[in-house]
């Protein structure tokens, strides 16, 4: 990774001008010797920090909390993380869709029918639409 890489992604995960310029000045440490690990973790710190404060909410239940928890930090077991600790599954494919291999990312995002649930539950919550039916699409579950 270049220098113009990791400098984007850092404005991009920090949100005002003085976080950018501590950590700029934090990974110039050495002798004046520009450090991109230092960069790196700089960033990660940050976003860990971020995420802490959503999840440890005074508004969120205990359970949620957990779940969120294990979402952030990619701890859910899932299919993938399964067979990464060499535990035999039948099959990695998501088990409601069947589409893709089951990972907290494809969960939370990209499944077709956890995204309807999602969708209809926020919907039935905000009182936007009665009686609206979210579709699957081209799902095979």
């Amino acid at each position: 990774m270049d220098f113009a890489f990791l400098s984007l992604k850092l404005e991009e995960n920090l949100s005002t001008k003085e976080e950018v310029q501590q950590v700029y000045v934090a990974t110039v440490a050495k002798k004046g010797k520009f450090i991109a690990s230092r960069l790196y973790i700089g960033t990660l710190q940050h976003d860990s920090d971020s995420f802490y404060k959503t999840v440890w909410c005074n508004l969120s239940l205990p359970e949620h909390r957990f779940i969120l928890w294990q979402v952030v930090h990619g701890h859910l077991l899932t299919r993938d993380n399964f067979s990464k600790c060499h535990v035999e599954i039948d099959s990695k494919c998501c088990p409601m869709c069947s589409n893709e291999e089951e990972s907290h990312h494809y969960l939370f995002f990209n499944c077709c029918v956890s995204m309807a649930v999602v969708v209809q539950q926020v919907f039935d919550w905000c009182g936007c639409v009665d009686g609206l039916q979210i579709t699957t699409g081209g799902c095979a579950g």
